[in-house]
């Protein structure tokens, strides 16, 4: 299935930090949160060194090392629970379940617009607020 450009509404937070590439349809908490965990995994495989990129964003982000580029966005989005919060606590308006049929624009711009270096700076920001 083709995926589109997602970014929930009802964040006070970047575009760059929170869209996501998923299924079409009527999108859920858990489903956009694993979408952002591969979101990040993609863009940490998409460095010149992977491994170095995870160490130096757990470091960054004060999380225990995770050097598998595999599985960097479980342990930067799905497990970090500080960041998790704080984005929690950014909601003015539940923006979930949410309906997306096509993509945003918006959206794939923000992500593309974003590397991994990028969005761990943001993500980093974000957690020190």
């Amino acid at each position: 299935m083709t995926l589109i450009a997602f970014t929930p509404e009802g964040f006070a937070s970047d575009a760059e930090l929170i869209s996501v590439w998923i299924e079409p349809g009527i999108i859920d908490a858990r489903q956009w949160i694993n979408a952002l965990a591969a979101r990040v995994t993609n863009l940490a495989l998409a460095e010149d060194n992977p491994v170095e990129a995870c160490i130096h964003a757990c470091n960054t982000l004060g999380l225990p090392i995770e050097d598998n580029p595999h599985q960097i966005g479980e342990s930067l989005v799905t497990h970090n629970l500080e960041l998790r919060t704080k984005l929690n606590c950014l909601i003015h308006n539940d923006p979930f379940p949410a309906t997306q049929l096509s993509s945003d624009e918006n959206s794939e711009q923000a992500m593309g617009a974003t590397d991994f270096d990028n969005w761990v700076e943001i993500a980093y920001n974000y957690s020190r607020q």
